[in-house]
């Protein structure tokens, strides 16, 4: 019995162990095509000959069944989830600064219809005169100010006239000094005491102490900061106060006499016929268009804009740096007779002429173009006062000559303005250059025995050497006492006649 029993338990354990060998090609299959080698790894390492192991083979579908439940192809929609699209809007949000300018451009066009008064009200009436008058608004100076004028045509001076206040004169913004005026730290209160004596000006000074002297110091600088000749953008800019403004009342009597004679209209400020810039603006006072509240004693104020000439140098530069020979002295000194002549033909005496306010205008493929600028000293022929110029460009007849006296003296003698005085000045300039080779600025710089002692006149023996006699001649009879000399019309056509 138990014999029996023990051969039918080897033939089942035969029987087993063959199917088992049998079945063991499955779960081979399912590691090649998955490389997951843990199932298999478990069916070899148990050889359990127990029935039993029997349920061992039936997990081999479930490996596959992890096997095949792919998730890499998952993270493949992630990778795939279009984030190009939104680099787009990046770009797209590029145009977005273009609009940042906008808020500039819109300002530039601000300034416009200050001029619109202009065009509708009668302009055959406007000139450098009546020009600010016009055009003028006051604006409180902000950031907006600054920025329309940073933007604004540097050629338009219309909308430098409209801001020129507003901006207290340039000290907010970018501008080369030229020239400065002395001012003294008594001139403050001066000018507060003034305006205290004029209520029609109602200009509130109730809060300013005058015998406080930083308060004093501080405002005496801001003066300084606006007071003088400035060059701005394509303009010259005078600056004065009101209250001591005689050079722009004597550019406001040339530009009088030029438009009421001449009918100049300021459109020409450098003019090249006749070797002059004379102001496109002139105004002594608008203080009535600045609103009560916001007035100053830093708006009370004069000024005048004239252009400004490009690729020039004064007179004394010009001949350090290019040397020129006779002949074009000669055209250079001729073309500043020119300008006399236009001048006196309407009985403006310039007052001031010197090598500082005379600018030669140089060009490669042309010859030297010269203009006169700065009426500063003008007037009118035997009516307005001045000193016949600068030291020691003066007349002897002005009392301001190269005297003895005068050279030991700083002041100046106030006289009547006359034609011959600007005749000696040009001729002394110009013969000063042709004998030494370039110009003096002071008496002490010419020889000792250069000028009479007595009468400020030139010693003869000086025009012995100039070699041209027609040259000579004509200086003798520039440099002469005022009853013998010669008009600018007769010094025109001598250097015509010479050349």
């Amino acid at each position: 019995m138990f014999k029996q029993i023990k051969m039918i338990s080897q033939t089942i354990v035969h029987s087993i162990r063959k199917s088992f060998k049998i079945s063991r090609p499955v779960p081979t299959q399912v590691v090649i095509t998955e490389p997951v080698p843990v199932p298999t790894q478990v069916v070899i390492t148990e050889p359990v000959p127990e029935p039993t192991q029997v349920v061992i083979t039936e997990p081999v579908p479930e490996p596959t069944q992890v096997v095949t439940l792919k998730p890499e192809p998952e993270p493949d929609p992630v990778v795939t989830l279009e984030p190009e699209p939104e680099p787009d809007p990046v770009v797209t949000l590029e145009p977005v600064p273009v609009p940042v300018p906008d808020p500039v451009v819109t300002l530039k066009p601000e300034p416009v219809p200050v001029p619109d008064p202009v065009v509708g009200s009668a302009p055959e009436k406007l000139n450098p005169l009546t020009l600010s008058d016009h055009v003028f608004r006051y604006k409180p100076c902000d950031a907006d100010t600054l920025v329309r004028w940073k933007y604004a045509d540097k050629n338009d001076i219309r909308q430098l006239i409209a801001m020129i206040r507003p901006l207290y004169l340039f000290s907010e913004c970018s501008k080369r000094c030229i020239r400065t005026y002395d001012l003294y730290k008594d001139d403050i209160p001066r000018i507060i005491l003034k305006i205290r004596k004029r209520p029609q000006l109602n200009i509130d000074t109730s809060d300013i102490n005058l015998n406080d002297t930083t308060s004093m110091y501080r405002m005496l600088y801001r003066l300084k900061e606006m007071i003088g000749i400035f060059h701005v953008k394509n303009f010259i800019v005078r600056v004065e106060h009101a209250f001591d403004n005689s050079q722009i009342r004597s550019e406001y009597c040339v530009v009088h006499q030029l438009i009421k004679h001449a009918n100049y209209d300021g459109t020409q400020g450098i003019d090249s016929e006749h070797h002059v810039v004379v102001p496109v603006c002139v105004q002594l006072n608008n203080l009535e268009k600045i609103p009560e509240s916001e007035r100053t004693l830093f708006h009370h104020i004069s000024y005048s804009i004239q252009p400004f000439v490009w690729k020039s140098q004064t007179l004394d530069t010009w001949l350090r740096i290019e040397k020129p020979c006779n002949e074009t002295l000669a055209t250079v000194c001729g073309q500043l007779a020119q300008a006399l002549v236009y001048l006196h033909t309407y009985n403006i005496v310039h007052g001031d002429i010197k090598p500082a306010n005379t600018l030669v205008r140089i060009s490669p493929a042309a010859e030297p173009v010269l203009y006169l600028i700065d009426y500063g000293m003008s007037g009118i022929h035997d009516a307005s006062e001045g000193t016949g110029g600068t030291k020691p460009f003066c007349a002897p007849e002005t009392g301001n000559g190269c005297t003895k006296a005068m050279l030991e003296s700083d002041t100046y003698h106030w006289t009547k303005n006359k034609k011959e005085n600007d005749v000696w000045s040009v001729g002394i300039m110009f013969f000063t250059i042709l004998l030494f080779g370039k110009c003096f600025f002071y008496q002490k710089d010419y020889p000792p025995d250069f000028f009479d002692p007595n009468t400020g006149r030139i010693t003869p023996s000086y025009f012995n050497q100039i070699s041209d006699e027609p040259m000579r001649d004509l200086f003798r009879r520039t440099l002469c006492p005022a009853d013998e000399r010669i008009t600018a019309v007769d010094l025109l056509r001598l250097i015509n006649t010479d050349r």
